[in-house]
């Protein structure tokens, strides 16, 4: 089984088995660190946006009802993740926002199609030498992308200690991590291939840094304490250094 396969099938069985309502897919504390730093990254004059692994599309839906002028596209591989996305749109009465299945690594639409092209928690799911890999996901996601475009891509960040020393002691155990291979990047990482790929003006941000803690909460009441505190030193550097995740934001040249 290809990696692309096995990421296909588990979200596929994992929103197979989901309970929550659509609605509920938009709220809570993650969602909005995520979507406030996706909303503030990309450009007020993007008027097509596209999330290339839009899971039940959350973030796409909550572009839509922010920028109610833009066209925004979710597309994802999971028939199951793509169901809840369309119920997500049909709950919150979003006429700007459409989903529809399909492949990261084979996009449908044509070159220099979007304004900005994004997705979060995707392509470290891939390894950069894989079959497919991160850096085809890259490729596809810069294909259709305008020239002067931009790309936004969030990856679990290595500086977030809790969680990347979680998967390490996971790892060393013997034991699989809940999500199937997930790479945590360092900025030099990113940034390199990112700039393989001909990205320019590539520049950084993150969010949520206690939220690394609070997923360890349920195994000791310490952890959720340490979050707390994490949330009371929460500067911008703090946050942008150590998030949960990395936000990487770059443009495609006019001509490659």
């Amino acid at each position: 089984m290809s990696d692309k396969e096995a990421v296909a099938n588990f979200w596929q069985e994992h929103w197979n088995n989901s309970h929550i309502a659509a609605e509920d897919f938009v709220k809570g504390r993650y969602v909005e660190e995520a979507f406030a730093e996706l909303n503030a990254s990309i450009r007020p004059e993007s008027s097509k946006i596209l999330e290339a692994g839009c899971g039940t599309g959350r973030l796409c839906a909550l572009l839509a009802r922010a920028r109610p002028t833009c066209e925004v596209v979710g597309l994802d591989i999971s028939e199951a993740s793509i169901g809840l996305a369309r119920k997500l749109k049909s709950a919150l009465a979003l006429p700007n926002v459409h989903f529809e299945q399909g492949d990261l690594f084979s996009l449908s639409y044509p070159d220099d199609s979007f304004d900005t092209v994004f997705n979060e928690g995707v392509i470290h799911h891939f390894k950069e030498d894989g079959n497919p890999s991160s850096s085809d996901a890259l490729r596809e996601m810069i294909r259709v992308l305008k020239p002067g475009g931009q790309l936004i891509v969030t990856v679990a960040n290595w500086n977030c200690y809790p969680h990347t020393l979680y998967k390490w002691i996971l790892g060393k155990r013997g034991v699989k991590y809940p999500y199937g291979y997930e790479k945590s990047y360092r900025r030099a990482e990113l940034a390199r291939q990112l700039s393989e790929h001909g990205i320019s003006d590539i520049q950084f941000g993150g969010y949520y840094p206690a939220h690394g803690f609070y997923r360890l909460a349920s195994n000791s009441r310490l952890f959720h304490w340490l979050g707390r505190f994490t949330d009371l030193i929460g500067t911008p550097f703090v946050v942008n250094t150590f998030g949960f995740q990395m936000v990487a934001r770059g443009i495609k040249p006019m001509s490659v």
